[in-house]
């Protein structure tokens, strides 16, 4: 069975209130915001996709028409991006103009590299771009396509509905945009205009009509739960924003905590080759030491054992002097020359 293409996201080009704006709709979307911030605009262009009628979009006659608020300029557009192609939505003279352009949708073929749109006549180029495309300005000839009756456009479909009257009417009665939210009668009235239809009306399911009417009271209750705790949704918002914050900066300091433990671990391995560098310096140092003692060592003793043997020679010498006092001058040179050569050891 083929899956029918969804609404992936609209975008809104000069129009409403919007100078660019961009809604991504194949996620759940929610829209909460002030009165008059746009959330009802929003909407209404949505509606816009499925009916392309203006007159069936619940605008009061005291407001602006649908194309005098989305189209004001001449460049206003509304795109709506499916997966495989997208609707160019523009008006030209009085008239809105419908364009199904089977391609992805590139917002860079319409813009120039500092954002700014560029002239009509290079975006039609890139509209008809596409290997099939289409251009209509009826609204039935724009239904046809997007409900698949017709044949020849089946790329363009978006649902196969064989009574497209008949769904218009329902899908307009309940979603009544002009209503802050969409309440019972407003769906009673829809299922009632459906039931009146006689052969069509047999096709009602009550149980499948039930299960979508408790869904509506499901959203409705989660929509009201969620404007009650918009505050504190605000909060949260407003808290995970500084988080991602904060994340940033821890992640941006680990990356210097990196970088400098990277640096010190090679300042590190430097170091540690020169302590084992100065280590064997020092067994060197040591090595010399302890030859230096034992040479130390060998000398005293050398030194002592001469010393002992001038004292000895110096007392024979005195008592030979004793002996032969005439040979006295001759003895006192032998001694002084004996100090003489310890002195220069």
């Amino acid at each position: 069975m083929t899956t029918n293409p969804m609404l992936k996201e609209i975008l809104l080009i000069n129009s409403a209130r919007f100078d660019f704006a961009r809604v991504r709709l194949d996620k759940d979307l929610f829209f909460l915001g002030d009165n008059g911030s746009g959330k009802t605009s929003f909407i209404r262009a949505i509606h816009f996709l499925y009916s392309g009628d203006v007159k069936s979009l619940g605008i009061s006659n005291d407001k602006e028409s649908f194309k005098e608020y989305y189209f004001k300029y001449e460049n206003s557009y509304i795109v709506y991006v499916f997966e495989h192609f997208f609707i160019f939505v523009y008006k030209r003279g009085n008239e809105l103009h419908k364009f199904f352009s089977k391609q992805p949708f590139d917002l860079s073929q319409i813009t120039d590299e500092e954002g700014n749109l560029k002239p009509f006549e290079a975006i039609r180029a890139y509209l008809r771009a596409a290997p099939l495309h289409k251009r209509v300005s009826g609204v039935s000839d724009y239904s046809d396509i997007l409900y698949g009756l017709n044949r020849q456009y089946l790329d363009f479909k978006i649902a196969e509905i064989r009574n497209k009257a008949l769904f218009l009417r329902l899908f307009h009665a309940v979603f009544n945009v002009d209503k802050a939210i969409i309440d019972a009668k407003s769906i009673k009235r829809a299922l009632m205009t459906s039931l009146e239809r006689g052969e069509e009306g047999k096709s009602f399911d009550p149980a499948g009509y039930i299960e979508r009417i408790n869904g509506f009271i499901e959203q409705y209750r989660f929509f009201n739960q969620v404007e009650k705790e918009s505050e504190r949704i605000e909060e949260l918002a407003s808290l995970h924003e500084r988080l991602l914050t904060r994340e940033e900066e821890l992640t941006r300091l680990s990356a210097q905590i990196r970088e400098r433990k990277q640096i010190e671990t090679a300042r590190l391995g430097e170091l540690a080759e020169a302590l084992k560098a100065l280590e064997g310096q020092r067994e060197h140092a040591n090595g010399e030491l302890k030859s230096l003692q034992r040479f130390e060592g060998r000398f005293r003793d050398l030194l002592d054992r001469r010393i002992d043997t001038l004292r000895r020679e110096l007392s024979e010498i005195e008592g030979e002097k004793r002996r032969f006092a005439p040979e006295r001058s001759k003895s006192s040179s032998k001694a002084i020359a004996s100090v003489w050569w310890i002195r220069s050891i």
